[in-house]
């Protein structure tokens, strides 16, 4: 597969333009960890998806009552589902209600062929095409029995540009880093992980990364099942909104497209 090079990188503090900052929700562990119960059905939902997708078990309870806190204040966010993970059908409306948009978390990416059946398994079950898509793992361990682990940025580039994606949302820790049209395609290289801060650089603070928000692109990443048991995560994140006004990553992704010049 042959791999484009067009490469504009996009800073705003260029252009004196506010491109703020946005949510990006990682739906990994559908029944989560609480309990020794969750953890089993937590495992064979991911590996064998043998576990019915109930509400009465704990399906998606993080995520829904992330959802909830964040419909309830107004906060646009975009939910990355595995395929392992979509919601049922009486829940899609509510997470792609606005102002929600959903996009997919692809594990099956050793090749375009098995990332192009990711595509379609996710279509049929969402009953809408995804427009962007993340990574789930970065390369560093095999997190169930599906998951291909290998993280390589430039091949997943090359599967979106081919699959006519909008963005690839990529997982690197230096949040700084400026968004990318690859060929048409919006590639943003990092995110900040608002619940795995060790990640960054020494001394970063969630003041540091709004401040850097005001004139720049900037994507903050949270997984449910951390926002749901680690009090520290809910505090940041309620920082986070107080301190700033979010915006939707499709919003961002076409601002950029509408203000960097083409290369």
């Amino acid at each position: 597969m042959q791999l484009t090079t067009d490469i504009s990188v996009y800073q705003c503090e260029n252009h004196g333009e506010d491109m703020g900052l946005s949510l990006r929700i990682d739906i990994d562990n559908p029944f989560g960890y609480a309990t020794f119960f969750r953890k089993v059905l937590n495992k064979v939902s991911l590996d064998f998806n043998l576990i019915p997708r109930w509400s009465s078990l704990g399906y998606l309870d993080n995520a829904k009552a992330l959802r909830d806190y964040l419909a309830g204040n107004g906060v646009p966010a975009t939910w990355f589902f595995r395929n392992e993970t979509t919601p049922g059908r009486r829940d899609i409306s509510t997470f792609s209600r606005a102002p929600f948009d959903l996009a997919l978390h692809a594990e099956r990416t050793d090749t375009f062929e098995n990332f192009a059946a990711e595509v379609r398994k996710w279509t049929r079950a969402m009953g809408a095409r995804p427009t962007g898509f993340s990574k789930h793992g970065s390369g560093d361990r095999k997190l169930s029995r599906k998951h291909v682990m290998e993280y390589d940025a430039e091949a997943f580039i090359g599967f979106g540009n081919r699959a006519g994606f909008e963005y690839f949302s990529g997982n690197g820790t230096e949040y700084n880093q400026g968004f990318q049209n690859r060929g048409g395609l919006v590639y943003i290289p990092s995110v900040f992980w608002l619940d795995n801060p060790t990640l960054h650089t020494p001394g970063t603070t969630l003041d540091s990364v709004v401040e850097f928000s005001r004139e720049n692109a900037v994507v903050v990443l949270v997984h449910p099942i951390w926002w749901g048991t680690q009090l520290e995560v809910r505090a940041q994140l309620e920082s986070l909104i107080r301190k700033t006004e979010l915006q939707g990553m499709r919003e961002q992704v076409r601002h950029f497209r509408e203000t960097s010049a083409s290369p």
